[in-house]
């Protein structure tokens, strides 16, 4: 009853992610409160080096496949080195993310999983783009791990 309750908490919260902020200061206990997706990430975690850079080869080699403005500049592209990497990826930036919105959405991409987001466009025109709607639970637990190496045990 009590999991079945705070499944409840946890799925109206996911559609108010400012509120999770407050909410996780009064309740630290986050485990409880995010439930499994968020227990799965914050296990996983691991900010050894060596795994880090074979999992940002991974990413990138898996966005070259499946993101179609990558695919069109890095066509049949794969980088095995992360020297390489650094050396030949471009960075993008607003303008590119304002044109190119539609194919920054990796072919397995639901719309309907993603929240259509802004920024402020104090520097100019908002810039929007997509992020999942289950993101707290990944960012939350990035966070907690990040911060309980100076202490947080939330």
């Amino acid at each position: 009853m009590i999991s079945s309750i705070a499944g409840d908490i946890n799925n109206k919260m996911m559609q108010y992610p400012q509120a999770l902020f407050i909410i996780s200061k009064i309740l630290p206990k986050n485990h409880f409160l995010f439930r499994k997706p968020y227990n799965k990430i914050y296990k996983s975690i691991d900010f050894e080096a060596n795994y880090n850079q074979e999992e940002l080869l991974r990413l990138v080699n898996s966005s070259i496949k499946i993101v179609p403005y990558y695919s069109n500049i890095y066509i049949g592209k794969r980088y095995e080195d992360v020297n390489e990497f650094e050396n030949s990826f471009q960075f993008i930036n607003k303008n590119i993310l304002i044109e190119n919105s539609q194919d920054l959405l990796s072919c397995d991409s639901k719309t309907s999983e993603n929240d259509l987001v802004t920024t402020g466009g104090t520097s100019g025109t908002p810039t929007k783009f997509y992020v999942h709607k289950k993101r707290c639970q990944k960012e939350y637990a990035f966070y907690h791990e990040i911060w309980s190496t100076k202490g947080y045990n939330g």
